[in-house]
């Protein structure tokens, strides 16, 4: 069982992956068609959004928000690698960099003592002779050189390091706050999507009323013009089929009496009276 968004989007998407099947194998079949197909998978692909009701894309949008909150916490871990990675190599910079400072008061030392000429030199209670303390001093002085560029090599690792680490540092803040503003905006539509829904019932509401109530109030107009018409045609049926009711014969023989009695009366009279006239 399923709602009737959710049927109608099954079957939306049903079709949809038909169409799009239908598609591709008439682009294979025929090349020359391939504008038209593009044409006609973007009609189906505007009837599609159209055919998603406001409600279930502001689903969809939660979901993908979800899923970019999981993206951002799967990146904690690797940002993470590199910050240990580079305090690390800070830790190896700086303790190198004590180790060379060390070789280079020892070289100077060295190359001060071979300065002063003399055949032996004395360190921490031990003669050694100036041949022995150049030939260390070489060594040394070697050493040092290469701990220097090696050194200057780790720098260089350190400054890229750090410069991946606060572009992903940054990466993760815009992803933050990118989602943030989403969210809000997300939240917004679905408040005002509300309220429009609101409106909508009360207009659909309103609508229908006032339809019940025109439609009630016209049918009650013609029924009472349909009454008057019928008492006005019963009026014509009773003129014209009953005649004049209680027509008393003696009145009308007494009124050929008197017309008879007037003629007697006036004799020609009458007559001139109306030549007269």
């Amino acid at each position: 069982m399923c709602g009737k968004g959710t049927c109608n989007m099954k079957k939306v998407a049903v079709w949809t992956i038909a169409a799009a099947a239908g598609l591709l194998v008439a682009g294979l079949l025929f090349p020359k068609v391939g504008s038209h197909l593009s044409v006609a998978w973007h009609r189906i692909g505007a009837k599609f959004d159209k055919a998603v009701s406001p409600e279930w894309e502001i689903d969809r949008l939660k979901t993908e928000l979800a899923k970019i909150e999981d993206d951002i916490k799967k990146s904690f871990g690797p940002v993470a690698d590199q910050a240990v990675e580079v305090e690390r190599l800070q830790k190896d910079i700086k303790d190198q960099r004590a180790r060379l400072d060390e070789q280079k008061k020892a070289i100077l030392t060295m190359k001060e003592d071979l300065e002063k000429g003399t055949r032996s030199i004395v360190y921490a209670g031990t003669e050694y002779s100036a041949d022995t303390i150049r030939t260390k001093l070489s060594h040394d002085f070697e050493t040092y050189k290469v701990g220097e560029k090696g050194l200057q090599t780790k720098e260089e690792q350190l400054k890229l390091k750090q410069t991946a680490l606060e572009a992903a540092r940054q990466r993760l803040d815009e992803m933050k706050s990118t989602k943030q503003q989403l969210e809000v905006e997300v939240a917004r539509l679905e408040t005002e999507l509300q309220t429009v829904r609101m409106e909508q019932a009360k207009a659909d509401t309103k609508a229908s009323f006032d339809d019940t109530r025109l439609g009630q109030t016209k049918e009650d107009v013609q029924h009472l013009a349909d009454r008057i018409a019928s008492m006005r045609e019963e009026l014509k049926l009773q003129a014209q089929y009953q005649g004049p009711k209680d027509v008393d014969v003696t009145q009308k023989v007494k009124s050929k009496d008197v017309v008879k009695d007037v003629d007697d009366y006036f004799g020609n009279k009458a007559d001139k009276v109306v030549e007269q006239k």
